[in-house]
């Protein structure tokens, strides 16, 4: 009998081992004797460690690309050698990581009958031996040779299949020319035959095969773009998914060449190509059409996703574009104007898809430099719109914003418990104006995270005054939707607190309902966080949505805020009433406090204060002042704290 033994420990030394045993059995039957041994195979393991190095060294050295597959898990790469970044410009942790990147890398025109030739070849046990296209991340095409082995199963494990492919992108590029070259001949020999037979000469033979590269950059040309576009917007169409493509015009590009010349424009656009690369997933592709444009597609984007990733996108390339460029001696600032069209939201085929996204570029330059514009649909009001959403802009860096606070009264004692901080804009041509006339204009068109900014700002420089003054009040702040899907969201905020010395308990940032429910698994995270750092978290408008309850009690939340609409008609209204107790009751449970909104009748106060509700806030209690008026309504001032005393 032989056995592996993980671990033996002999005096106190733990080593592998193989443990061998035998017995000596005589005729009688009767085990007489069992003769044992352990054998000392560090040595062996060692060795075999060194042969494995050796082999992978060898292996990563090969001009090929080696990888280990699992054929039925969608082709989702165990093991790929390093060589695939040189080959296609994704690293071996995105090939590992990704689930179907292969696959998404398949040339449209190769790809069906290479899934068609793969799964016949390895459901008949049978090799796979042939050459098809894949796409780099830049968008262009590379020839690879595949010669893999039938998937096999070790033991209990999934099926894996070996393979390696093989760059024949030269040898294909040769095979093409000569063709070319031999259709021509043939092209030539059928002119003459033809002046031979006295008939009217014809034109020469067929041009090349497939769109060419930009020669400049490398990238692919429009007419490449556009079989990618046609490929993803079927897709796109079949799956419920959407395609975003982003049109980016570099601003001021001909005071380059007229400055520094012709090759210094070249050599700005080879760069800013480069840069633009980093943008480009496994899904997408960037080409350069000619000029200063490119065309970036965004392809297999969630359903509603394409707004914002492709605000997102824009917002990347002002980001790796603001670095200065070297060029000719000179160090140039670059900026790009960028226009995005969604598909299906504003057009259906891959052509409406590209002109939508030149005239939302159009739009963007019309702007300014540096900005961003989504297409409108070229309507008035759609111009209006853009119009509008300009004058927002300015708005935001030119001090027509200000913010009213909403007291929230603790009941029944009528002391201002919270400020709720709500932004206004002073408009030079018509007064204030309430949120709700641009708060979704500021949503749709992107600029609600600088709005988010400002309001944040403006409120911890106002904070910092009054409980610098020694004033006890907390205050709570609004995010949208759009915000919560920033990662660094949640550490901004705190950053922000923390850089004013202000004590983070102080504040409470309020989230709708819908928004907190809606994608809680990934909300989650960032709500945690801005509990790690201190500040308190609401639930805004509850009531509207629908939450699991389970999933309410599982989230940070202090406080509970009913939305209006059920106060609207309590106490008459026996539903109503009957509502506005059990969220009551239901804040009680899960230890949250309970904020009534729209209190705007004496009857609605009463009704809260019988039934125990803690805070409150309407019309009838206050409206939203400016911080002027408002600070005669705070708890008169301590007298000895600071700015920072109040943590705690």
């Amino acid at each position: 009998m032989t056995a592996r033994v993980a671990e033996l420990d002999v005096t106190k030394e733990r080593f592998w081992g193989e443990f061998v045993s035998s017995l000596h059995v005589p005729e009688s039957g009767d085990v007489t004797r069992t003769d044992a041994a352990v054998i000392d195979v560090r040595g062996s393991i060692e060795r075999l460690g060194a042969v494995e190095s050796r082999y992978r060294a060898l292996l990563e050295g090969l001009p090929l690309v080696a990888f280990v597959c699992g054929w039925e898990s969608g082709r989702r790469m165990r093991y790929v050698s390093p060589q695939v970044e040189a080959l296609l410009g994704f690293d071996q942790a995105e090939w590992l990581e990704g689930e179907d990147l292969w696959d998404a890398r398949l040339h449209p025109e190769d790809r069906g009958r290479v899934l068609e030739a793969a799964g016949e070849a390895f459901g008949a046990g049978r090799p796979l031996r042939m050459e098809y296209r894949l796409l780099r991340r830049d968008g262009r095409a590379v020839w690879v040779r595949e010669e893999t082995d039938p998937p096999v199963t070790l033991g209990d494990g999934p099926r894996l299949a070996h393979g390696v492919l093989i760059d024949v992108s030269e040898r294909r590029a040769t095979e093409t020319a000569l063709e070319r070259e031999r259709a021509r001949a043939e092209g030539y020999r059928a002119r003459l035959e033809a002046i031979g037979d006295g008939a009217a000469a014809s034109d020469g033979g067929p041009g090349p095969a497939g769109a060419p590269n930009d020669p400049l950059t490398g990238l692919v040309t429009r007419p490449g773009l556009e079989e990618r576009l046609h490929a993803a917007v079927d897709t796109a169409r079949d799956s419920g998914e959407e395609v975003a493509l982003l049109c980016i015009d570099i601003d001021s590009f001909k005071l380059v060449n007229d400055s520094l010349g012709l090759e210094a424009g070249d050599e700005l656009l080879r760069q800013v190509s480069a840069r633009l690369c980093r943008l480009v997933g496994p899904n997408d592709a960037l080409a350069r059409p000619g000029a200063d444009e490119f065309l970036l597609m965004l392809g297999r984007l969630e359903s509603g996703a394409g707004l914002d990733t492709s605000e997102d996108a824009a917002r990347r390339v002002a980001e790796i574009l603001s670095e200065p460029f070297e060029v000719a001696g000179s160090e140039l600032a670059v900026t790009a104007g960028v226009g995005a069209s969604v598909s299906p939201r504003d057009a259906r085929e891959p052509e409406e898809l590209l002109k939508h996204a030149d005239a939302a570029m159009h739009s963007a330059r019309e702007l300014g430099p540096s900005e961003f514009a989504l297409y409108g649909g070229g309507t008035i009001e759609a111009r209006l719109q853009l119009a509008e959403t300009a004058r927002l802009r300015r708005a935001i860096g030119a001090g027509e914003l200000v913010l009213h606070y909403q007291p929230i009264f603790a009941l029944p004692s009528g002391e201002v418990a919270h400020l709720e901080a709500l932004v206004r804009w002073q408009r030079p041509d018509s007064g204030l104006a309430a949120p709700l006339s641009f708060i979704p204009l500021a949503e749709e068109s992107g600029l609600i995270e600088s709005l988010g900014r400002w309001v944040l700002d403006a409120l911890l420089e106002q904070a910092g005054e009054w409980l610098g003054e020694g004033r006890d009040v907390r205050f709570s702040f609004n995010v949208s939707p759009r915000q919560l899907r920033r990662s660094d969201f949640a550490r901004n905020i705190a950053a922000a607190i923390e850089q004013r010395s202000l004590d983070p308990a102080r504040f409470c940032v309020e989230i709708t309902e819908s928004s907190a429910m809606r994608n809680s698994h990934a909300v989650e995270p960032l709500l945690r966080e801005l509990r790690a750092a201190g500040l308190r978290l609401a639930v805004d408008d509850f009531g509207l949505g629908y939450s699991s309850l389970d999933r309410l009690r599982d989230l940070p939340f202090q406080m509970l805020k009913i939305d209006r609409s059920f106060l609207a008609r309590t106490p008459e209204d026996r539903g109503c009433a009957g509502i506005v107790r059990a969220v009551l009751e239901l804040a009680e449970a899960l230890g949250m406090e309970a904020v009534a909104e729209g209190v705007e009748t004496e009857e609605q106060r009463r009704f809260l204060e019988e039934r125990r509700c803690p805070l409150a806030q309407g019309f009838l209690l206050s409206r939203p002042l400016p911080a002027s008026e408002v600070a005669a309504l705070l708890p008169a001032p301590a007298g000895a704290e600071t700015a920072s005393a109040p943590r705690g």
